[in-house]
């Protein structure tokens, strides 16, 4: 797995250590590579201790910190991993996650595996992202959006309500239809995208030539996998029956609202130009 250092060292430790309870089979191996983009984490790590901290020379962001440590710990290893995940570290995976994970028969269209995501605050799901793929006019206007503390919050209100209600919806489906239906012994559905919070890659993503090298610095990583995902000929599902927990924006909650505006705003501009502007 693939996460960012950034002044959150007790958090990022507290991670370790709950992951290296968990369990990936007989056969298997979980190993986290980390970059540090505030370069203040001491404690390098080795290979023998489950994880490897890689140090940029400056901030690279969420995915481009993610994929800095990715390719530092290939380097290292030689090794390329069946899964990749990019996730945060304010995280807490079911106990038989990585286990069910490794055990999965997947179909061969698979490029990205989104788990089922409980915001620890609320109880509501953060996946799916996206269902289906929002139009040219939606993202365009989160270039506009972003742009002004007015209309980010309407935005963000807009949210939280429409969260609200579809959480009281899916209390109220599952009281009437029970368990998640499978289909042909699968519990997947095909969406648009992942939350970005915990992302699972399976290798062919990679080996199709897909990338986590991302031009916006935080914000629409879930736009940039889902379309890198598509252009290769690849698809996003997402599987309920495995189960993350998210305690959610410890990183992200101490940034000033103004910079975190600047940053979503210069994103919404990448998605646009990059993949919606002209397709």
């Amino acid at each position: 797995m693939c996460a960012v250092h950034f002044y959150d060292t007790v958090q990022v430790e507290d991670f370790i250590r709950q992951i290296r309870k968990l369990s990936l089979g007989l056969n298997g191996q979980i190993a986290i590579a980390i970059a540090d983009n505030s370069r203040t984490w001491k404690d390098v790590g080795n290979k023998s201790d489950g994880f490897s901290v890689y140090t940029p020379k400056r901030n690279l962001g969420y995915l481009g910190g993610c994929s800095y440590a990715l390719e530092g710990w290939i380097q290292e290893t030689g090794e390329f991993p069946a899964w990749v995940g990019v996730v945060n570290t304010d995280l807490e995976f079911a106990s038989d996650f990585f286990l069910r994970l490794s055990l999965l028969e997947v179909p061969e269209d698979v490029g990205i595996l989104a788990p089922a995501i409980t915001r620890l605050r609320d109880g509501s799901q953060q996946n799916p992202y996206f269902s289906r793929r929002p139009s040219r006019t939606r993202v365009l206007a989160y270039t506009v959006i972003w742009r002004s503390a007015i209309l980010t919050y309407c935005l963000q209100s807009s949210v939280k309500l429409r969260r609200d209600l579809k959480r009281r919806v899916s209390t109220l489906s599952r009281t009437k239809r029970g368990r998640v239906s499978v289909q042909n012994g699968l519990t997947m559905k095909e969406i648009y995208s992942a939350h970005g919070s915990a992302v699972f890659l399976r290798d062919e993503y990679f080996k199709r030539g897909a990338s986590l090298q991302y031009k916006g610095f935080m914000f629409g990583e879930e736009f940039h996998l889902a379309e890198q995902t598509r252009r290769v000929g690849l698809k996003v599902y997402w599987d309920p029956a495995l189960r993350v927990i998210h305690k959610e924006h410890k990183s992200t909650g101490q940034l000033m609202k103004k910079q975190v505006r600047k940053w979503a705003g210069k994103s919404a501009q990448v998605v646009w130009s990059e993949y919606f502007s002209k397709h």
